[in-house]
């Protein structure tokens, strides 16, 4: 079964998604409402770590688990090398404007200097 945070994902697109019937809308606006305070949460994949990490504390205080988030060194050091390899990849990239690769290298140049300090 899906963790609280993926349901009230899906309930929430539901919402949101033309394709849906408005019967489906209203059963999915129910559900939202009948888990109340809960209904707030996120899965956060689009808000960034640390989004995630204060999403995480407040539902291990209520007593939920979600598995999206980073659990431990190895994953958080997974996507460190994800994001240094986009920004490698903006710096590359001839369609990207000249100031843009330039933001790619500074972001770039502050990810290696936290890593080294």
């Amino acid at each position: 079964m899906p963790d609280l945070a993926h349901q009230i994902a899906g309930h929430k697109a539901a919402l949101h998604n033309p394709s849906v019937s408005e019967e489906a809308k209203a059963r999915a606006q129910e559900w939202l409402d009948s888990h109340g305070d809960e209904a707030h949460y996120t899965t956060g994949t689009t808000r960034g770590y640390k989004a995630d990490r204060d999403d995480e504390a407040e539902l291990r205080k209520e007593g939920f688990q979600s598995s999206n988030l980073f659990e431990n060194d190895e994953a958080q050091a997974k996507n460190l090398g994800n994001v240094r390899g986009g920004y490698k990849a903006a710096m590359k990239n001839k369609r990207n404007t000249k100031s843009g690769r330039e933001a790619a290298r500074k972001s770039l140049d502050e990810i290696d200097d936290e890593a080294n300090a």
